[in-house]
């Protein structure tokens, strides 16, 4: 008698797994979110220009991410923008080549003769 009543508690506890995790799965399908994050720098009449957003889906909505230009200077990277709220830009110099990218996304580089 013990040994049913054990195998019927275990079968109600698998069974209530089983439906726990195919709610968990299963889940509201309008909670599932798809994002994806964007970011250039380039030159763009005479200045350096940055951005960077990110996108959700839902909301279907296009948010600013911050962004910060730096310039290289030998082996160190020196900021040369505040912070801005989805953009940067910076007005560069001289005919030299140098090297700029977005701090919060290294590898977004490029570089330029600003003239």
């Amino acid at each position: 008698m013990i040994a049913r009543v054990r195998k019927a508690a275990l079968s109600a506890a698998a069974l209530s797994a089983v439906v726990a995790g195919a709610t968990v799965v299963a889940g509201n399908p309008a909670e599932a979110r798809t994002c994806a994050t964007f970011g250039h720098i380039g030159l763009f009449e005479g200045a350096v220009w940055g951005d960077r957003s990110i996108y959700c889906d839902p909301p279907d909505l296009l948010s600013p991410l911050p962004t910060t230009i730096q310039k290289k200077s030998g082996t160190t990277w020196m900021t040369v923008t505040p912070t801005g709220d989805g953009a940067a830009s910076y007005v560069c110099k001289g005919s030299a080549f140098n090297t700029y990218r977005l701090k919060e996304a290294p590898g977004k580089q490029t570089t330029v003769a600003c003239s």
